[in-house]
């Protein structure tokens, strides 16, 4: 039996799959099975996934009889995982090669449920570090669900992490919905006892033009904001001392789909839009006395609250500054 199973949903990847898989495969850490579950893509994706099944015996291929999702894609690959430790990639995302091998060193050594590494995030001139500085220290759970909530040493990825198979016993990704990795954490943060935390970035996230969060706003994205109301409803019943990164993250959620609605010229038909923008104005002196939020967020805030074109025209001056997208 492998002892680290990497789960991998597949769904019209073609132009990443291969540096994804290759990515897999070159671990230092070999003693690992690569379940790659093709979600019925029309494109290639799924004869590269049968090429790779041939080239090598780690690689396990389940297909799918119908689109079902991320979430549906990553339960069908635990089900068939026969790894002691589990671990996801998206299959237009790549690692580094020391990946499984620290992830798996780190959550032996500790003892811990979890092991997470850092994020870099990946655009078409750079690639970024989500967390700057490079720390490692073991965390239990209550403690670190706020830092996950913030972000920083804990980014919000499902994929940045190696988990004991044995939690899978009780917990499973949502399905048929946007966001599944809130409402995932959420849960997993109830029956965990700590996570071994390691900054260093391992994991590259591909931010690329077809992603979610770059297509045009329509209402589906409030689910968005509805999987922080829920995590904030169940922070403030279970966790109160992580109440402030629970109504930062929430508040950080409204100000995503704010950015996002006005990116389009239209933004003002949006039905969503006033609620949106209503509920950032009314919090703007909570969010500039945060802790959490960096200095130019307080400034969008402030901006924000006297005229809406003018925050419109400091976000796209901002994107157009900061990031480049992968087409």
């Amino acid at each position: 039996m492998p002892t680290v199973s990497v789960i991998v949903p597949v769904y019209n990847v073609e132009k990443y799959l291969k540096k994804c898989v290759d990515s897999i495969l070159g671990q230092t850490f070999r003693d690992i099975e690569v379940i790659l579950v093709e979600d019925c893509s029309t494109d290639r994706s799924r004869e590269i996934c049968r090429e790779y099944e041939r080239m090598d015996t780690r690689i396990c291929c389940v297909y799918q009889a119908e689109n079902g999702g991320l979430g549906r894609a990553r339960n069908t690959g635990i089900r068939v995982a026969h790894g002691e430790y589990l671990m996801f990639v998206d299959s237009d995302d790549y690692i580094d090669r020391v990946m499984v091998e620290q992830l798996y060193n780190n959550i032996c050594a500790s003892g811990a449920d979890v092991a997470s590494c850092g994020v870099y995030n990946v655009f078409q001139q750079k690639k970024v570090p989500q967390y700057d500085k490079i720390e490692k220290f073991l965390c239990p759970a209550e403690e670190a669900f706020g830092l996950l909530l913030v972000g920083e040493k804990i980014p919000g990825s499902s994929c940045n992490k190696l988990y004991r198979a044995k939690l899978f016993q009780k917990l499973k990704f949502p399905e048929g919905i946007l966001y599944e990795d809130v409402k995932f954490h959420t849960d997993l943060m109830q029956i965990i006892d700590n996570i071994y935390v390691d900054t260093t970035p391992l994991y590259y996230y591909i931010h690329r033009s077809k992603s979610i969060t770059t297509q045009k706003f329509d209402s589906r994205a409030m689910m968005f904001i509805y999987a922080y109301e829920d995590t904030l409803r169940i922070v403030e019943s279970k966790y109160p001392s992580v109440l402030p990164q629970a109504r930062f993250k929430l508040t950080w959620a409204y100000f995503s789909i704010l950015d996002r609605m006005l990116q389009q010229d239209d933004y003002r038909k949006i039905k969503e839009f006033r609620k949106v923008k209503t509920y950032l104005k009314r919090n703007v002196v909570r969010i500039l006395r945060s802790s959490y939020f960096n200095r130019a967020r307080k400034i969008g805030a402030f901006v924000l609250f006297l005229n809406t074109r003018a925050y419109r025209f400091l976000i796209r001056m901002n994107d157009k500054k900061n990031k480049s997208i992968i087409s």
